[in-house]
């Protein structure tokens, strides 16, 4: 039961990743990670996941998520061994 929330936690958080990135809703920007899911064969919580790291990463080094950097994250489907994909 604990690994089911800290599942619902990433993917939360994700969504509100996309929904700031892409000004959309949160249907909406759960649609972009299903589908990105999909496309990638990784599930939707690892994605989730990889997304909110990349988002802190991203944050901690000063860079602004662009949607095209995001969508750039998104179609990636393997990550380098710390899981945050080199710039």
């Amino acid at each position: 039961m604990l690994e089911a929330a800290q599942s619902r936690g990433a993917i939360e958080r994700a969504k509100g990743v996309l929904c700031a990135v892409h000004d959309v809703g949160e249907d909406d920007a759960f649609t972009l990670l299903r589908r990105a899911s999909m496309r990638s064969n990784v599930p939707v919580r690892v994605l989730a996941g990889r997304l909110v790291d990349f988002a802190r990463h991203e944050a901690r080094a000063g860079r602004p998520l662009a949607p095209d950097v995001v969508e750039t994250f998104l179609s990636r489907s393997e990550t380098p061994g710390d899981g945050v994909p080199v710039r």
